[in-house]
């Protein structure tokens, strides 16, 4: 098993429920493939590098959570499309496009994971607009 980057110190600025601005400073590890652990235990947010079928990037992203109580949001990317799926603690779960019209270029799972990391921080719900 091949270690994954080690923790990446992430800093995002959001605006939270207030219209504060809100800084988000978290831990984030991409591991390699599902299987690896390494660093796991120290993240805020766990990414996956290695695309998975929808059914196994969903089993995926829960068993993380499970596993490493400390994560927040965990993002494992899609084979069949351009997108991932997000799993936050607590249960919830998502399919979330890459990339779209109107975007000039597609979102990295690990961006999108460490920016709905700060929206949640700061006090908001996915929901919110």
């Amino acid at each position: 098993m091949s270690a994954g980057t080690p923790p990446r110190q992430v800093r995002v600025r959001v605006r939270g429920r207030d219209s504060r601005r809100v800084i988000d400073e978290h831990l984030r590890v991409e591991l390699r493939s599902p299987d690896e652990r390494s660093g796991a235990e120290f993240a805020d947010v766990l990414t996956i590098r290695q695309a998975q079928p929808l059914p196994v990037a969903v089993s995926v992203a829960g068993d993380l959570l499970d596993a490493f109580p400390g994560c927040l949001v965990v993002a494992v990317p899609l084979a069949e499309r351009s997108a991932c799926v997000l799993g936050v603690r607590g249960g919830r779960l998502a399919v979330a496009p890459l990339s779209g019209a109107r975007q000039v270029s597609a979102l990295r799972p690990e961006t999108l994971a460490s920016t709905l990391h700060a929206w949640l921080v700061s006090g908001r719900v996915p929901a919110d607009s």
